[in-house]
């Protein structure tokens, strides 16, 4: 199935999620947020406005460099994909995630006005 096509401010968004701001699991953990997916809300993929972004650790349980599934989470804590339930408990609902985002999309565009005055 098809998604509808992404608005101009909806692939803007999803950029500035995906190379800027990075996964909120990380952040939330301390540590730096680097690349993410678009995790979307409720699995509503259509919904380009309700994502937030998850690295693939926390988004699908995806090792980057190989280390085996208990070394990650003890090292970033648990994945969306294999702990959804302690997912929530530590980072919060989709809910909190997703306004937790539009709170640092907010404040990375007030930071980059702030630099161009």
């Amino acid at each position: 199935m098809q998604g509808r096509p992404r608005t101009k401010a909806q692939a803007y968004r999803i950029q500035l999620i995906t190379q800027e701001l990075g996964c909120l699991a990380c952040d939330i953990e301390g540590e730096s947020g680097g690349f993410a997916d678009a995790h979307h809300c409720d699995d509503q993929r259509q919904d380009h406005d309700r994502i937030y972004g998850l690295c693939p650790w926390h988004h699908r349980g995806l090792s980057v460099d190989g280390s085996h599934r208990n070394r990650m989470r003890n090292m970033y804590g648990p994945s969306k994909a294999h702990e959804p339930r302690a997912f929530t408990e530590r980072y919060g609902t989709e809910q909190q995630l997703l306004d937790l985002q539009n709170q640092r999309i907010e404040e990375w565009e007030k930071s980059r006005v702030s630099k161009v005055i």
